[in-house]
């Protein structure tokens, strides 16, 4: 199976939404949120996605909104990739993540190729515990608003498949 991490597209931190730090993409977080069909092959870098997965917070819907209509593709929402709670302790929060990354290669199937919207908490998490072949200064960057990486899972091993920004 194939794992795209992707981070979500920028956003306005500050905008209201009526539930605290849940506001929505930017202006510059539409056009990236606009500009992930592109990235799909066969003129795009990406494999086609078979599972959109994203956290409950409306910037990571909003990512990827624009790639599940272009697709025809449902999102799922994934409460484990949301961020980690006010009051969740980091051991509550690591053990979700390794939970999550435990049940990847039985919930989906070798030819599945899955595309996983979070935040930058998650995401660096979610790098350190996934034993991966990434040289440890690319492993531990953080993720930008927009960015994705790409896996390849086998046997609980993440082999870098590429990298790169909507």
């Amino acid at each position: 199976m194939h794992l795209c991490l992707f981070r979500h597209a920028s956003r306005n931190p500050f905008e209201p939404s009526g539930e605290p730090g849940d506001g929505g993409l930017n202006a510059r977080g539409l056009e990236q949120a606009r500009a992930l069909p592109t990235l799909i092959s066969p003129a795009g870098p990406l494999p086609r996605p078979t599972h959109l997965l994203c956290s409950p917070k409306r910037r990571a819907r909003q990512t990827l909104a624009p790639l599940a209509d272009h697709l025809g593709l449902p999102v799922e929402i994934a409460t484990v990739l949301d961020e980690r709670g006010e009051k969740e302790r980091l051991d509550g929060f690591l053990q979700r993540l390794r939970d999550w990354l435990g049940g990847l290669s039985e919930r989906f199937g070798r030819d599945d190729v899955v595309f996983a919207c979070s935040h930058l908490d998650v995401l660096e998490k979610v790098m350190a515990l996934a034993p991966n072949d990434l040289p440890e200064v690319e492993a531990d960057r953080g993720f930008a608003p927009g960015e994705y990486r790409l896996f390849q899972l086998d046997s609980g091993f993440f082999a870098s498949k590429g990298s790169g920004r909507a």
